[in-house]
């Protein structure tokens, strides 16, 4: 693997979970004509299991267990659909937390986002969460 260019992107969770499978899924495919591809390189497959392991573990707001709704169109919706006020005010990492971390309440909320309380009042700290939980869903973790 080569890197081209260094921190060009910020991933969430979801997003290296999406990678890691689809790798998985190309090493375990077969090439055109039906002969196995060459075996996943040892070093390569204990990382993406290990990965795998903890972004699906039942501590994980999107793992398969705590009823997550995370799809590509979910995760989309929760930008789209995010209030003006947020999206004005709110930075691309806390962004991030949020989605990571699908706060389902105010104060988890609070926790992702830096100095809440003096840069949203508590209504709209809950249009927030409103959002994450109607495009996301409520979960078991937080």
């Amino acid at each position: 693997m080569k890197i081209l260019e260094t921190q060009s992107e910020v991933l969430s969770n979801y997003d290296v979970l999406k990678h890691i499978t689809a790798v998985q899924a190309s090493y375990a495919a077969r090439d055109p004509i039906g002969n196995a591809r060459a075996s996943m390189p040892s070093n390569l497959a204990a990382i993406l299991k290990d990965t795998q392991t903890y972004l699906t573990s039942p501590t994980q707001p999107f793992a398969p267990a705590n009823g997550a709704a995370y799809t590509d169109a979910a995760f989309r919706a929760v930008f789209e659909q995010m209030p003006p006020f947020a999206k004005k005010n709110l930075t691309m990492p806390e962004m991030l937390h949020i989605v990571n971390h699908r706060p389902t309440d105010v104060q988890a909320l609070e926790c992702l986002i830096e100095e809440a309380e003096n840069r949203f009042q508590v209504e709209q700290l809950e249009e927030i969460v409103a959002v994450v939980v109607g495009c996301l869903g409520e979960g078991a973790g937080s």
